[in-house]
Order: structure tokens, then C-alpha cells, then sequence
């Protein structure tokens, strides 16, 4: 039976949906894009931006802190000598004493006396050093033949002392009375970090404080040491 012009008939309906291979073929609109997924777009791209920025923040310190301590490393600063004998000293309560006399033309003087048995030990040497490297608060980096460098040079010292790596070479003892020696030999040369303070300096560990040079001392040392 015909339908008429106009009409609706189902199967017509149904052969719209066919296609060219007879099978159905449905509609694919794409789903409307919300306020939300937007939003999570932005919120994406912002922390893909503040993760690229934070990446080149860290760049640029990791190189700049090269940079620091790479140039901080190249300053050297040679110790220099007194310009007058300078004395520092410490005293046990038991009457062992020990000395530094530091003279003009970097010779140092070191003694050692026990008050019990009028035991004296002095020796001459020629110091000649260079200050650490100071980066920040209380770091220090030092380098020697003694005290190693690089990761294994960095110390902490106290707020106002001065690391000195002080090459020491013993020129000439003197030895009055018999006591087991405490001072190094004649010849032996070594590289201890001294610390400077304004009013003390430690030598070997210990801390030995400033105080009035003994002129006549030093005149009586330096004949012994040093005879004409």
C-alpha cells in the first residue's frame, strides 16, 4: 500500500539512519564543554608554570652558589708578622708553661718550662701561613699539606677567630734540664691551622692568652738560639 506525499512512514525514518553499508549509523555530537572542566584547565597550566619557574629558581641558586664559593675560594690572604714581638701564653696549675713569641720577619718562638725542676725547652722557627677562606656565619674552608681540602677543608670556628694554615719550620732548639720534650726537632717542618682572636690565639688545641713580652726573655732566648 502507498503512502501518500508528506507523510511520515517509520521506515523511511528508519533508512535515514542506514548508511551506504546498510548499517545504523548513530549521531556523534561532543559533549558541551563546562565551567568546571575549564576551570581545571586553568588550575593545570598555572602549576605547569609555577613547576617551570620553581625549576629555574633552582637553577639559577645552584649557580649562583657555585659561583660563591668558587670565587670566595680564589681570595687568599697571607698572614703577616707583628711588627713588634707579641707574646701569648698559657699556664698550668701544675707549673708546666707554653709560649708563643711571635717575632718581626716571621720567626716565631716557642716555649716550654716546667717550674719543678727548672726544666726549659725552646725552640726557633720560620712561620709563614695564609688565612682561610671565610663564606658566611662561622664557616671557614682551610687548605694544607696537613689539614686536606675541598669537601674535607670546611670547619666551623668561633664568630672572632681567624684560621691561619701556618707552614712551621723548627730553625733551632735549646734544651736546659732533663724532662721528656714536648717541642718538634730541628729540621721538621708542619702546617697546623692557628686560630687568631684579638686577644688569644690556639695553638695544638690549646688557648693561649696575650700578655706583657718579656724583652729580656727574648734576648736571653735568642743567644741560645741564635748565637752570634
Amino acid at each position: 500500500m502507498c503512502c501518500s506525499h508528506g507523510a511520515y512512514s517509520p521506515h523511511i525514518a528508519y533508512l535515514s539512519h542506514m548508511g551506504s553499508n546498510g548499517l545504523l549509523q548513530g549521531t556523534t555530537e561532543d559533549p558541551p564543554f563546562s565551567p568546571s572542566d575549564e576551570l581545571r584547565l586553568v588550575i593545570i597550566d598555572a602549576a605547569l608554570s609555577m613547576k617551570s619557574i620553581a625549576s629555574r629558581i633552582g637553577t639559577a641558586a645552584f649557580v649562583l652558589l657555585v659561583l660563591f664559593f668558587g670565587l670566595k675560594s680564589c681570595v687568599v690572604t697571607v698572614w703577616t708578622a707583628p711588627i713588634e714581638p707579641t707574646t701569648y701564653a698559657v699556664h698550668a696549675t701544675d707549673g708546666r708553661s707554653l709560649s708563643m713569641i711571635f717575632l718581626p720577619k716571621h720567626e716565631t718562638i716557642l716555649l716550654y718550662t716546667e717550674e719543678k725542676g727548672g726544666f726549659i725547652e725552646a725552640a726557633l722557627t720560620q712561620m709563614r701561613g695564609t688565612y682561610g677562606t671565610h663564606y658566611f656565619w662561622r664557616l671557614w674552608s682551610v687548605e694544607g699539606p696537613d689539614v686536606g681540602g675541598g669537601l674535607f677543608g670546611y670547619r666551623l670556628y668561633p664568630d672572632d677567630a681567624r684560621p691561619v694554615v701556618m707552614e712551621t719550620t723548627v730553625m733551632k732548639k735549646f734544651i736546659h734540664g732533663s724532662s721528656k720534650p714536648t717541642l718538634r726537632n730541628e729540621g721538621d717542618r708542619t702546617h697546623p691551622v692557628i686560630l687568631f682572636t684579638q686577644n688569644a690565639v690556639q695553638f695544638e688545641g690549646m688557648w693561649l692568652e696575650n700578655e706583657p713580652t718579656d724583652t729580656e726573655l727574648i734576648q736571653n732566648l735568642l743567644h741560645q738560639l741564635k748565637p752570634q
